[in-house]
């Protein structure tokens, strides 16, 4: 009877600890995932947001209207080219730049849930010069 009870105990043991290592390795995975996918995000709104300020400055540049004293004769200058690239700019920058800041807010949110759930498992085996023994531990 004590042999029946030894093996599944030892049976259970195992499995406890073959199923607490797959999960581990999930969640390792899926800290990586999110981790890559934060570091993403803030490059690419990094990005975005400087694109996005250089074709406001390139638009704002652009147009330029000047007067003279005595207000009969004015110039306006107004390089297409420049207008062209800073629309361009600001068009490409501003969904580059919210995008970026979505992607770095989920994977930064989602890294730190599994960092968590990471931290909340163990099984150890304690010893001690008082007992010795399994330890798992999964906290909610």
């Amino acid at each position: 009877m004590k042999k029946i009870i030894l093996v599944l105990f030892t049976i259970f043991i195992s499995s406890v600890a073959i199923s607490q290592e797959i999960q581990k390795d999930l969640f390792e995975s899926k800290i990586e995932r999110y981790s890559k996918m934060k570091r993403n995000g803030i490059t690419m709104g990094a990005i975005g947001g400087t694109t996005t300020v250089l074709g406001i400055i390139l638009l704002n540049q652009a147009e330029k209207t000047s007067t003279s004293e005595t207000g009969e004769v004015y110039t306006s200058t107004n390089s297409s080219g420049i207008v062209g690239l800073g629309a361009l700019a600001t068009v490409a920058g501003v969904p580059l730049f919210i995008t970026g800041v979505i992607l770095g807010v989920v994977g930064n949110k989602k890294e730190k849930i599994y960092k968590g759930k990471l931290d909340n498992l163990s099984f150890q085996i304690k010893s001690t010069h008082q007992m010795t023994g399994f330890s798992l531990v999964y906290n909610f």
